[in-house]
């Protein structure tokens, strides 16, 4: 879903192993992806990367019947809306794993890892602005960005070549190394 206030897309995904599907972070649909959403029906869960992308989750928990999962630290924010939590290193539907992205614009900021996919999906973590590129959101949205910086090394040590974006466009290859020269661009321009 485009967003013309920030001017890149909002994204939302589907997971399936083949037997039992998950949404994340879905965002508003017209009816042609809707119709190809329910047609996967039914769904263990939407599970949430942060408080900010409820996005569209409470009108399809309704319409899928389904719960919606968010980071136990996030819970609070919405309270009414979210049915369970997860905490880092939990193992969810579909080979997901919860890794907890500390020092975050949401306390509860997740990333979820597919390692047998060797695919990464971020919330708000990482944003893929201008197309091939990865940006942080503007440093007023941080307490601390040295920290926010540290927590994100962590993301080094996991094998993965996708990396699925909440916000602007995915990197489909190579995704760990733009990652890591990211990373090393930004410490040495905040070292300075």
């Amino acid at each position: 879903m485009f967003s013309e206030e920030k001017g890149y897309n909002f994204n939302g995904y589907l997971i399936s192993d083949g037997k039992k599907n998950v949404l994340i972070d879905p965002v508003r649909q017209n009816d042609e992806d809707f119709n190809f959403i329910k047609k996967k029906a039914p769904y263990e869960a939407i599970y949430l990367t942060n408080k900010d992308h409820l996005r569209d989750s409470k009108n399809l928990k309704t319409k899928l019947n389904t719960s919606i999962w968010i980071h136990e630290e996030d819970k609070q924010y919405l309270e009414n809306d979210v049915d369970c939590t997860f905490k880092d290193g939990d193992k969810l539907t579909c080979e997901i794993e919860v890794i907890h992205l500390n020092n975050q614009k949401s306390p509860g900021e997740c990333a979820f890892y597919l390692p047998s996919r060797k695919v990464l999906i971020l919330g708000d973590a990482l944003i893929g602005f201008p197309s091939g590129s990865l940006k942080l959101l503007p440093k007023e949205k941080y307490k601390d960005i040295k920290n926010t910086i540290k927590s994100l090394e962590r993301l080094v040590s996991l094998s993965f070549d996708t990396l699925l974006l909440g916000d602007g466009e995915s990197i489909l290859e190579g995704a760990k190394e733009k990652t890591i020269h990211f990373l090393q661009n930004y410490l040495s321009v905040i070292s300075k």
